[in-house]
């Protein structure tokens, strides 16, 4: 880790010579394990011969809460000697061996010159004072259990622990290095009954309010927060937020940026390689995974899955008791309302819808739509297709599969089948049966009761339509001479049953 110090840009309001030996000494502590190197000084402006030496002590006992006499006593740790100084300026000397320190645990760093020259600034930790994980601690606040007055000196011949007290800050200073793996910043604030956690090597910050729990863990960047009851927690490498109100669960795992919200008793979860958005309303459930971009929503009581292996989107939508799933190589798109469900999976790209009770499932190679209203049941499978689509409304059955494009419409009870090498077209409303298989163009259509079958061999089209109770057949070999098509075979999609 890179080396900190304490002190930035300040310097010292008053550069004082005291005409006599003295030590000087600064206390702070460190919010990671590490070591300290070496200690800095800031020389006054003139010079006047004389011996500095910098040194580091742990603080054995508190101090005392009178200016003079000092009562507070301190282990010498490491010191080593500066050689010529810079007037004017930080000086910094390095122990032989650097100093191991404990997060938490306060640690006075000691400026000695014999000459009595050190720069000091009045009233300087009237509060803390903090640089990345180095804090001043204010003057006369407890750390480590002990009372610290911080701006402390003491006159000897030698360096010793300075335990007097006179209201200055004096400008003496570390070099510090945390630990491989520890935090540059990391913040946890809970309040009320509230339990935050935060664990960084550049960043965390974890907020907890009431009974919240938050937790962030990160190599980056990670924020989480947690109100009410929720829980919060955000994993990532480069930067995850969760969000968790009143009951609700949060989770964010991601490379690049994952982010989950739940609200109310919502549970949301978020992982990804580049981008996964998770939302959850009231008890809704939200998880979406993704290698590029997934994205999934469920409110009321939903449950929503969105899963994107190469894909680039990957989406879904529940409302209600809905249950959608998506999962696709280019784009897949499931949506479900009520207690519909509604599955997308694809190559390239799908869409599915359900609404009410209805069950929608695509799966496609090139594009498939299938579409449920009611209690109706879609289905499109397309193995090498261009289009495949099935709609079906109210109780009805719609099946398509194809290599160019298929449609099947089932309107009431109707069930219709369409299955083309390149269009077969079927359409049932009410109680109606209509199929269509063909290599080139096959259409039937029936209403009412109507039974209509349009078969195509080496067809250019073979067309039948029945109304009312009506039967009819067409077949046909080319626009003239019909004959029995034996050359494709409508496959079902084993991986969808069609159901009444």
């Amino acid at each position: 880790m890179a080396d900190e110090s304490l002190f930035t840009s300040q310097t010292p309001a008053t550069q004082a010579f005291d005409a006599t030996a003295i030590s000087v000494g600064l206390t702070m502590k460190f919010a990671a394990d590490g070591v300290v190197k070496g200690v800095k000084f800031y020389a006054t402006s003139t010079l006047s011969g004389g011996t500095y030496t910098g040194g580091l002590y742990s603080v054995d006992t508190a101090d005392s809460g009178s200016n003079d006499p000092g009562a507070g006593t301190g282990t010498l740790l490491a010191s080593a000697t500066y050689g010529t100084l810079t007037a004017g300026a930080w000086n910094t000397v390095t122990f032989t061996t650097p100093v191991s320190v404990t997060a938490g645990t306060p640690y006075r760093v000691v400026g000695y010159s014999s000459v009595g020259r050190y720069g000091s600034t009045t009233n300087l930790f009237a509060s803390d004072i903090v640089n990345g994980n180095i804090t001043g601690i204010a003057a006369n606040t407890s750390a480590g259990g002990k009372n610290i007055r911080n701006g402390t000196y003491n006159y000897a011949t030698n360096i010793s622990y300075p335990n007097d007290f006179f209201n200055e800050g004096y400008f003496v200073d570390v070099v510090y290095a945390a630990s491989a793996g520890t935090t540059v910043n990391g913040t946890s604030t809970a309040t009320g009954a509230g339990s935050a956690t935060a664990n960084a090597t550049v960043r965390a910050t974890a907020t907890a309010t009431g009974a919240g729990t938050a937790t962030a863990n990160t190599t980056a960047r990670v924020a989480s927060t947690a109100t009410g009851t929720g829980s919060a927690t955000a994993n990532v490498a480069v930067r995850a937020i969760t969000t968790a109100t009143g009951a609700g669960s949060a989770t964010a795992f991601t490379q690049q940026s994952a982010a989950g919200t739940a609200t109310g008793a919502g549970t949301a979860t978020g992982a990804s390689a580049t981008g996964a958005n998770s939302t959850a309303a009231g008890a809704g459930t939200a998880a979406s995974f993704a290698t590029q971009t997934a994205g999934a929503t469920a409110t009321g009581t939903g449950t929503a899955s969105g899963n994107a292996g190469g894909t680039v989107t990957g989406t879904s939508t529940a409302a209600g008791a809905g249950t959608a799933s998506a999962t696709a190589a280019q784009a897949a798109i499931a949506t479900a309302a009520g207690s519909g469900t509604a599955t997308g999976a694809a190559a390239q790209s799908t869409t599915s819808t359900a609404t009410g009770t209805g069950t929608a499932a695509a799966l496609t190679r090139l594009v498939v739509g299938s579409t449920a209203t009611g209690l109706g049941v879609a289905t499109g499978d397309a193995g090498g297709t261009v289009t495949g689509t099935s709609t079906a409304t109210g109780v009805g059955t719609a099946a398509a599969a194809a290599l160019q494009r298929a449609a099947a419409t089932a309107t009431g009870a109707g069930t219709a089948t369409g299955a083309g090498a390149l269009l077969g077209s079927s359409s049932a409303t009410g109680t109606g049966i209509a199929a269509a298989v063909a290599r080139l163009l096959a259409g039937s259509t029936a209403a009412g009761s109507g039974a209509a079958s349009g078969v195509g061999g080496l067809v250019i089209l073979g067309t039948s339509t029945a109304t009312g109770a009506g039967v009819a057949t067409g077949t046909a070999g080319s626009r003239i001479t019909p004959r029995p098509f034996t050359g494709i075979t409508p496959r079902p999609y084993a991986g969808i049953t069609v159901r009444p």
